[in-house]
């Protein structure tokens, strides 16, 4: 769904999904693994408080994203 989004919106050439496997991961290496899975980055765009306080403590600028209404934009709701 998000890569056929950023294909659609033409942004595809411009991102990387990256999916991270966070099972055995600790909050202390949280920021490491993340930037080991992942090309450069910056900012981070957060929505979980804990992981704003991780980012900036490692150094990288945040920005909050939007929380969009969980009642209208459900997953129950997507259909293909």
């Amino acid at each position: 769904m998000i890569e056929r989004t950023l294909k659609d919106q033409s942004l595809q050439s411009r991102t990387e999904v990256v999916q991270i496997d966070e099972t055995n991961s600790r909050y202390d290496n949280w920021t490491k693994l993340v930037e080991s899975l992942c090309p450069p980055f910056s900012p981070v765009c957060y929505h979980s408080e804990l992981a704003r306080r991780l980012f900036k403590r490692a150094g990288y600028a945040t920005k909050r994203v939007p929380q969009f209404s969980r009642v209208k934009f459900s997953f129950a709701f997507i259909t293909d």
